[in-house]
């Protein structure tokens, strides 16, 4: 069996960020103030309908986790009424 040097090669700690990503967010986040932060994000996401959509399309979505445990039942009622494509 070969011994490990360290750490080596067992990558870092589960929950702990990237480096790169984190500078990128911070980065991101340090622009996003000097823009106008919340007042301007707000201002922009109000200038019209396309904008507010792609506010809770694109980015309000983020804050969603990536994975989620989620449990849906739907219920559908049959007959389905007709459609004029069904003629």
């Amino acid at each position: 069996m070969e011994k490990r040097n360290g750490n080596r090669g067992m990558g870092r700690v589960r929950g702990i960020p990237n480096k790169v990503t984190r500078d990128a967010k911070e980065i991101i986040a340090e622009v996003a103030q000097k823009l106008g932060g919340v007042d301007r994000l707000h201002a922009w996401a109000q200038e019209s309908p396309e904008n507010e959509r792609a506010f809770w399309t694109i980015i309000y979505t983020k804050l969603i986790p990536y994975q989620a445990n989620i449990k849906a039942s739907v219920g559908i009622a049959w007959p389905l009424p007709k459609s004029k494509l069904d003629e």
